[in-house]
């Protein structure tokens, strides 16, 4: 009987550290790296083309970019939308959160262009690009994204605003 009750209990606390237990953690590789490699502001429309570069040693799938309008002290808080197609590929989509896809992942060595425009914010002072890959093991794309925080870079921007 007792054999019985051990056994029971056994499965049952596999069972729940099935559940409980964190599955692995998806992290984007170190050598993950996107700079801007220049910009340019139109004041009048309240659009800045970011050229971005991959410098690193893996594709990136994105990028999120954030903007800090304030000063040049502050944090970058503000998501850009991109607003226009890519040069780099077929174009680019962009959801609701600022997340801007690229339609094929951005291999090393090669650059994106895009237009985000920054009229609700006013202008730009600073601008912070966090490049992401998707968890290549999940089926929902939004889901599936990885952001590479380790490889985010700030910049001051100068003439936007």
């Amino acid at each position: 009987m007792l054999i019985v009750i051990a056994i029971s209990l056994s499965i049952i606390v596999y069972t729940w550290l099935q559940i409980y237990v964190p599955k692995e953690k998806i992290e984007c590789p170190s050598d993950v790296s996107l700079v801007i490699n220049e910009y340019s502001c139109d004041e009048n429309l309240n659009i800045i083309n970011i050229t971005f570069k991959n410098k690193g040693l893996f594709d990136v799938e994105g990028v999120n970019v954030k903007i800090a309008n304030r000063s040049v002290n502050s944090v970058p808080i503000y998501d850009l939308k991109s607003r226009s197609g890519s040069i780099f590929g077929t174009g680019s989509a962009t959801d609701t959160e600022g997340y801007t896809y690229f339609n094929a992942p951005m291999s090393p060595g090669f650059e994106y262009t895009d237009r985000f425009e920054y009229g609700e914010y006013e202008k730009i002072l600073k601008i912070q690009i966090t490049p992401f890959i998707f968890d290549k093991k999940s089926s929902d794309r939004k889901d599936s994204i990885v952001l590479c925080s380790d490889s985010a870079i700030v910049q001051e921007i100068q003439g936007c605003g």
